[in-house]
């Protein structure tokens, strides 16, 4: 793969935030995922560093993963525990039904309405996933302005996906995944 190849597919994908570009949010979603105490740790890091507070409504959104078979709860409880066990009480909404990001996004509007009532909204996820997750919101209707992203780096990194085969792999399966999507009709250029 050459440098630009790779730096092609790199901005494509990676579009999230990064941390320092945070501001203060009314609204965050976490998209379910298996990076359970990543994820409880970016919200207690958010909380210390004044970006969200006691009144942001969180949505925790994800039912049980297919990674680990041995775990029965599902991804949504689970990330609540792990914020609990930081001493955060914090006002979490748990969604257990979303397979994917269109039914994280779907479902997380069914608990508060249009994301368009909030000043500001995060979205937390993988990061490779920023780009779908932005064109999935189109698709919906949803006004991006007010939205941002953070993405949670760990087995796939944007700076060195391309050098190990699951990374590189899960890359390229979320491009065919975007192309897939988008000619259903899923997503929204």
């Amino acid at each position: 793969m050459t440098n630009n190849t790779k730096d092609d597919i790199t901005e494509f994908l990676f579009i999230g935030k990064d941390y320092d570009e945070l501001t203060n949010y009314d609204l965050v979603i976490m998209l379910g995922n298996n990076f359970y105490k990543e994820m409880a740790l970016v919200i207690k890091r958010l909380y210390d560093d004044k970006k969200i507070n006691d009144d942001t409504i969180i949505i925790i959104s994800g039912k049980k993963g297919t990674l680990n078979k041995n775990i029965t709860e599902c991804e949504a409880e689970i990330i609540y525990k792990n914020i609990l066990e930081l001493g955060l009480d914090l006002d979490c909404r748990l969604e257990k039904n979303a397979s994917n990001v269109k039914e994280n996004l779907i479902y997380s509007k069914e608990i508060v309405g249009t994301f368009k009532d909030y000043k500001k909204v995060l979205i937390i996820g993988k990061a490779f996933i920023a780009r779908r997750v932005l064109m999935t919101l189109k698709a919906l209707g949803e006004d991006t302005d007010n939205i941002h992203f953070l993405g949670i780096e760990k087995d796939i990194r944007k700076d060195d996906w391309d050098k190990n085969d699951y990374a590189k792999k899960r890359i390229l399966e979320e491009l065919i995944r975007i192309g897939k999507y988008t000619i259903k009709g899923d997503l929204d250029l």
